[in-house]
């Protein structure tokens, strides 16, 4: 319940902000409200979606198929440890493809975490 409030109280900010910025007394008059019912994918949450394992295009389909139906608007495409498709070689790359794809057909965002498993900045 806590989170909802501290929820509200922000976005009543924002919202008041951007009314004084945009010269509106009223800052819900220029707001959308349907459009938080459902939406676009920019908007929504991403999966932070491990790939470990031998990678399989058909299971890749599947479970970027689930997390559309769950609500996501996109995966964070991320090798981490246990991974068994040898990183950045070819076979790699095409399952990337694959998953880019299955993205785009979905509307979902597609983005990489490309440092496997170090950290940034090394």
């Amino acid at each position: 319940m806590k989170h909802l409030i501290v929820r509200a109280f922000t976005a009543a900010i924002l919202l008041s902000a951007i009314a004084v910025l945009d010269g509106c007394s009223n800052p819900y008059e220029k707001v959308d409200f349907s459009s938080f019912r459902k939406p676009e994918a920019t908007y929504r949450s991403l999966s932070f979606y491990s790939l470990n394992d031998s990678l399989d295009a058909d299971v890749m389909r599947s479970q970027l198929r689930m997390m559309k139906e769950g609500g996501f608007g996109g995966a964070f495409l991320h090798s981490r440890p246990g991974l068994l498709t040898p990183y950045l070689s070819q076979e790699w790359f095409d399952l990337m493809e694959v998953g880019v794809d299955e993205c785009r057909k979905l509307g979902m965002e597609a983005w990489f975490y490309d440092e496997d498993k170090w950290p940034s900045g090394f």
